[in-house]
Order: structure tokens, then C-alpha cells, then sequence
């Protein structure tokens, strides 16, 4: 479990990503309390069959984003590193683990955010319509080739097909199209 950070390395879907992530959920509702309104999975890791990075992408919804400008001590002692708001305005941004091997990122946002709203409706199109997994699992295999040692290219890269994902899924609920914010992973 886990990668070096700026490194690209692909899994087959395992199922015990999600034991890890409701291990971790729990560590964390224990330590955030009631700061945190609700834990999610999201991310690759959370769309069972999905070839991922072994990374557990954890969303933590708080009421202000402020409030998790605050985690920082609180994860500390969990390994979690602040990292700011990783090139995405709307949220903030903790990697767990040393640079030599993150195994879980979380990302806090508000529910209202483009960015907690984007990470919902990617992650459950693709639960719900597994040609999409197929799709998506090529492009990332396609990349992992030609960017294994360069992330953000990687990142870049998965970039246009998440966006049809979400437009898609928006379509799909009745909501109207605005330009759609990217999520980074």
C-alpha cells in the first residue's frame, strides 16, 4: 500500500481498499470529531474494479474550510502533512506517510464546493456505469507508460476525460452545465 511521491504505479482494484478506508475513517472521526460533518471515499480506489494508484483518497466535508486549515495538529500525529491546497482553491490538502511511500491523501472541502461536488458525481457515474471504468483504467494505463516518474503530467493527462465524466453525470441529474473545475489526484 502506497506510493513515492511524483511517482505513477498502477494496482488492479483491490478490495480491501475499502477496509483501509473505513479504518481510516474511524481514526479520523475519532481525532476530527464533530469538526468533520461526514467522511468520504472518493477517488480511484473508490470505484470497485478501477486499476489505481494504491493511495486511499479519504474526502472530509467540514462546515468551514477555515476549520481545516486547522487539522494540521491534529493529523500530525497521524503522519498527515499539510500540504496546502494543492493548485485547488476550494479545498485543503493532507498526504499521509513520507515522501518515500503516501498511502492515504485527504482532501477537505465544504459541500458546496465545485470541488467535493466534482469528486461525488466522478466517483458515482463511474460506480454506476462500468464502461466508464474500462475507459478511464486505458487512459491511466496509456499514461502510467509515458509519465510513470512525472505525476503532474500523469494528473494532466486524466484531466479531459474526468471532465466529460462530470459533465456527464451533471446531464445525468438534470443539472446544468457551467465549466466544470478539475479535480487533481
Amino acid at each position: 500500500m502506497g506510493v513515492q511521491r511524483g511517482i505513477v504505479v498502477l494496482e488492479d482494484y483491490n478490495p480491501k481498499w475499502k477496509e483501509l478506508f473505513e479504518e481510516e475513517k474511524k481514526i479520523l472521526e475519532e481525532v476530527l470529531k464533530e469538526k468533520a460533518v461526514r467522511i468520504e471515499h472518493v477517488g480511484s480506489t473508490a470505484v470497485p474494479g478501477l486499476k489505481s494508484k494504491p493511495i486511499i483518497d479519504i474526502c472530509v466535508v467540514v462546515k468551514n474550510l477555515e476549520d481545516a486549515r486547522e487539522f494540521e495538529e491534529l493529523l500530525k500525529p497521524l503522519d498527515y502533512h499539510f500540504r496546502e491546497h494543492q493548485g485547488v482553491d476550494d479545498r485543503y490538502f493532507y498526504a499521509k506517510g513520507p515522501e518515500e511511500n503516501r498511502t492515504h491523501y485527504v482532501h477537505c472541502e465544504t459541500e458546496d464546493s465545485k470541488s467535493y461536488q466534482n469528486h461525488i458525481l466522478f466517483r458515482d457515474y463511474l460506480r454506476n456505469h462500468p464502461k466508464y471504468i474500462k475507459e478511464y483504467a486505458k487512459i491511466k494505463e496509456e499514461l502510467e507508460k509515458e509519465y510513470k516518474n512525472i505525476r503532474s503530467e500523469y494528473t494532466k493527462g486524466k484531466a479531459d476525460f474526468i471532465s466529460k465524466v462530470i459533465e456527464l453525470a451533471k446531464k445525468e441529474k438534470g443539472e446544468t452545465s457551467d465549466k466544470v473545475k478539475k479535480i487533481t489526484k
